[in-house]
Order: C-alpha cells, then sequence, then structure tokens
C-alpha cells in the first residue's frame, strides 16, 4: 500500500459524490466501470520515463501532489555495496504562495528559508500538502538545508535545469505542472518510476468500484518492462476490461498520439488484491 493515505477521493473521479440521503459518499465502492457513464469520466494515464543528466526524469498526467507522498517520503534506492546510514533528510518547497490559512511554526516542523522557500520536515510535509498549501517544487534533500541551498537550487531551475543537477544531496523532486501533471526527478529509475504506480492503483480503484485503501500500488518490477519498450505507456479506459475475478488493464507502450492499441497489460487479482504482468 501507500505509506500515505489521505481522503481526497480517487484522482480519476469527482472530488465529491453525494448518497441521495444527502451523506458523502467519500471513497466508498461504485459499480465498475465496463460500459456505464462512468467510464466517461475517466482521463487517460499518461507517463513518460528518460534519462537525464544525474538522474531520471518522469512525467506523469494525471497525479497530484498529496498523492505523491508516498513515493516522494520513501527510503531512496541505493546501489547494493552503499551500506552507510544516510543522514536525515528534509523537503525544500520552493514557490510556495500565500495560503488561506496560517502556515505551522518552526517549531511544528516548517522553517522560512526567504519569500516563498520553506524547509519542511517529514512530520509536517503530509499535512502542509494536505492542506492545500500551493507551491511549484518540492526537493528531497539528505541533511541541513540552508538559505544557499535554497537559492541555488532556484537558480538552477531559473536557468531551466532541474533540481538534482544543482544539490548533489538532492534524492529527488517533484515540481507541480499544469492541468494535474507532475514532473519528477530521482536519482535512480526506481525511485522515479514508483511515482507512476500510485496514479495506477487510483484508476484500478475506479474502474472496478473499490475503495482506494483496499487497493495496493503495483511494484515497480511490473512498471520497469513497460518503459524500456519507448520510455513511456498510456492507459486508457477503453483498453481495460473488468472480470469477476480479475481486471486486465491494457497498457500502450506507444506514443499517446499513436492510434495502434494497447499491446501490454497490468492484470490486478481481485481475490488476492494483487498485480501481474502479461
Amino acid at each position: 500500500m501507500s505509506s500515505v493515505n489521505f481522503p481526497f477521493g480517487n484522482l480519476f473521479l469527482p472530488p465529491v459524490r453525494t448518497h441521495p440521503a444527502g451523506d458523502a459518499v467519500g471513497d466508498r465502492p461504485l459499480p465498475p466501470v465496463g460500459g456505464s457513464s462512468l467510464a466517461g469520466l475517466l482521463s487517460p494515464l499518461r507517463a513518460r520515463l528518460r534519462p537525464v543528466p544525474h538522474g531520471h526524469e518522469l512525467t506523469i498526467q494525471p497525479m497530484r501532489p498529496v498523492d505523491a507522498l508516498g513515493p516522494f517520503l520513501a527510503p531512496a534506492a541505493r546501489a547494493d555495496s552503499d551500506d552507510r546510514t544516510p543522514p536525515a533528510a528534509s523537503t525544500l518547497l520552493l514557490g510556495v504562495r500565500p495560503a488561506a490559512s496560517p502556515l505551522p511554526t518552526i517549531e511544528s516542523g516548517v522553517e522560512p528559508l526567504g519569500p516563498g522557500r520553506l524547509v519542511v520536515s517529514d512530520a509536517a510535509l503530509p499535512g502542509l500538502i494536505a492542506g492545500g498549501v500551493p507551491f511549484d517544487t518540492a526537493v528531497r534533500i539528505e541533511g541541513p538545508i540552508e538559505v544557499s541551498d535554497a537559492v541555488w537550487i532556484q537558480r538552477g531551475l531559473d536557468r531551466g535545469g532541474h533540481p538534482l543537477a544543482s544539490e548533489v544531496r538532492a534524492i529527488r523532486s517533484m515540481q507541480v505542472g499544469p492541468n494535474r501533471t507532475l514532473l519528477v526527478h530521482a536519482r535512480h529509475v526506481r525511485d522515479a518510476a514508483a511515482f507512476a504506480a500510485e496514479p495506477i492503483r487510483h484508476f484500478l480503484a475506479a474502474v472496478a468500484g473499490l475503495p482506494l485503501a483496499d487497493v495496493p500500488p503495483p511494484d515497480v518490477g511490473l512498471l520497469l518492462p513497460m518503459f524500456e519498450v519507448g520510455g513511456e505507456f498510456t492507459i486508457r479506459p477503453i483498453e481495460t476490461d473488468v472480470y469477476s475475478t480479475s481486471v486486465d488493464v491494457g497498457i500502450a507502450t506507444n506514443p499517446p498520439e499513436s492510434p495502434r492499441p494497447a499491446d501490454a497489460s497490468l492484470i490486478y487479482d481481485l481475490l488476492g488484491a494483487s498485480w501481474h504482468g502479461e
């Protein structure tokens, strides 16, 4: 399961659904999509992974920062020979804009580092993002974060670079784009691909009519072969089949604009709540 869960509803479904009696349905089970009008509400899921200097870049749509907290806060993947204990990590938020409610105090794990810049502890980050504080970039950094670090990373971004190229201690970052697009950079390819597993979890829950909390994300080992074909994949509702005991999620490993149908699939076992490749 994702290490962080919040009651923000499913990424692929309307944020609020109301029971005839007037109580909020939230994330209760829905009928499976299979041919129903609900299918029209689901947008395609698109992900592109490519190597870049100092790491790997993942562009994924749709995805919200709150849905990315699990892979963002996860321990960094390391080489087998690297058995050192990493220093404690914190998160640098850049491009923070005024929120409707006051930001937490330093004592609660939030430290201002200048206009639009905050250092946030692991304990404070979920509540801050879940509370809707708008920001442009989040950078996961090992060790202490100084004002000079934040300034240097911001300058790199302004020049069109990414945070990992500006700061050697940066583990991963996520930049918020328009239309629920997330741009992720990570040192290790598995760290980057892990972000793609979270919206797939949302997609499966939506098409199968399951509560989001009951669906685990697929293992990264199942996703990497999809990326190895052409560096990207698309999941479309029309190419996903819901059966009584399983869901066959069609994966198109060709460019999103290609008319070719899905050429791979992920199988979700409804009885065992587990993912398999095909």
